[in-house]
């Protein structure tokens, strides 16, 4: 008798929902990144949604119509309020605030903190400055990377005024030129 071995059964579609992020580049990366991989799976299917569509995250995790999600989370409480018990796998990939619900994929803000001060305390610069934003996670551990490093040194860092979108930097402006000169300035961000 000639039995055949049995053969695979190809496992459903998995369908995996990329949430981009507000910066446009890093959205666009990630969808490339998350599309790429998913060409190597040969089951699974990619759905993008733009930053604006939380609730139709929502919707497609309560109607499951998706296997998972990855992307730009904005705090645990927003993950709660889509997720809720449903075991829906996710995975974050925003460092704007810290998640603790979910796995999260971002650099390590406080080691390039870190790599910024040792970049410029190689070009021999003697005062530092940082400027970062008050809201963001990844602002506060950038600069805690970058003061502990230029304080290590020797050097004392100053923290600029906290900035935002909407204040002008002239507070920045004036902070800078009471620093001896050159001042090696380390921006968070570009906002």
């Amino acid at each position: 008798m000639n039995k055949q071995p049995p053969t695979a059964t190809k496992p459903d579609r998995i369908r995996i929902a990329v949430l981009g992020d507000a910066n446009f580049i890093q959205a666009t990366e990630l969808l490339q990144g998350v599309t790429e991989f998913a060409e190597t799976q040969g089951n699974w299917e990619v759905l993008p949604l733009h930053y604006t569509q939380e609730h139709l995250v929502g919707d497609l995790i309560l109607s499951k119509r998706i296997d998972g999600v990855i992307g730009a989370f904005v705090s645990d409480r927003w993950i709660s309020s889509f997720v809720g018990s449903t075991g829906m796998p996710l995975v974050n990939t925003s460092n704007l605030s810290t998640i603790t619900t979910a796995p999260s994929v971002i650099p390590d803000d406080r080691a390039i903190g870190h790599l910024v001060a040792g970049h410029l305390l190689r070009l021999k610069f003697t005062a530092f400055a940082f400027g970062g934003l008050q809201s963001c996670t990844d602002s506060h551990e950038r600069q805690a990377g970058f003061s502990d490093s230029v304080t290590d040194a020797g050097f004392k860092p100053v923290l600029l005024p906290h900035a935002d979108i909407s204040r002008p930097l002239l507070p920045w402006i004036k902070a800078l030129q009471e620093q001896p000169q050159p001042v090696a300035v380390f921006c968070a961000n570009d906002y």
